[in-house]
């Protein structure tokens, strides 16, 4: 029963070890799909401003715009640019990363897909992998348990020898041999020892049971942080992207205006 919970805890170490790398990778693959968004973003904006340099540029050869007002753009038009560059090499490494963690070997750049989130399948902390170790942590102490219990029987032990002499073939009749015995062994006093060993079990359980509903409240805390991140982020989105059309249309005004010098 010891080698075969033995076996468990490994399997549940092993279950651990693959959970933290998935969760590692899935990390790590929306930190890419993030980066890859910004690196759009800073795109669409070096497009915008490719744009209006150049009709900065018109405008300021007939004299309608300042030239220091002109080469004050320019250089941030420059910096945005080298933004831009950053972001790609950024992308790339972490990509490089993303693939190595995944056992990919391969160098060329390719875009993510939005990942899907699953909100709705939201496992109980008794149906984690987790609690199985907790649980498998409780047998383990029940059979050490049974262990000392079992020691302190009374045991009786047989035991039998028998064997053939080969180093003289003289009287080959009187080179057997052959012996046999028993051991009886009952415990009558050990110092106390099984007591403190049976304490110190009862206090390994106690002390995993307070891990057990620490892990409980814990993980039912983590739950509802996250499902109200969640509802946070998207309720944000939402806005964000109402934002995102005023500003669009406030640059394509902008840019009308531009055109005709009055901005």
């Amino acid at each position: 029963q010891g080698i075969n919970l033995q076996k468990q805890s490994l399997q549940v170490e092993g279950k651990l070890s693959e959970r933290d790398l998935t969760q590692n990778i899935s990390t790590q693959y929306i930190a890419v799909y993030g980066e890859q968004q910004m690196l759009r973003n800073t795109e669409d904006v070096l497009n915008v401003l490719g744009k209006e340099e150049m009709i900065l540029k018109k405008l300021a050869e007939q004299g309608v715009y300042r030239e220091i007002d002109y080469l004050s753009f320019l250089v941030n038009y420059k910096q945005q640019q080298l933004v831009n560059e950053e972001k790609k090499l950024q992308l790339k490494n972490d990509l490089a990363l993303l693939n190595y963690s995944c056992g990919i070997i391969d160098t060329t750049f390719s875009e993510l897909d939005k990942p899907t989130f699953e909100k709705n399948n939201i496992l109980q902390p008794e149906q984690t992998v987790f609690f199985k170790k907790y649980s498998i942590d409780s047998l383990i102490l029940k059979n050490n348990y049974e262990q000392i219990k079992f020691n302190y029987k009374p045991h009786l032990i047989f035991f039998g020898d028998a064997g053939y002499l080969s180093s003289f073939a003289y009287e080959a009749q009187k080179n057997f041999g052959m012996s046999f015995g028993f051991n009886v062994n009952i415990p009558i006093y050990d110092g106390r020892q099984r007591y403190l060993r049976y304490e110190k079990i009862k206090l390994s359980e106690n002390t995993r049971g307070s891990y057990v509903q620490f892990f409980r409240k814990q993980y039912s805390q983590q739950i509802l942080q996250l499902q109200q991140q969640i509802s946070s982020t998207e309720n944000l989105m939402a806005e964000v992207q109402k934002q995102l059309s005023l500003s669009d249309a406030l640059v394509q005004a902008n840019r009308k205006l531009l055109l005709t010098g009055d901005v």
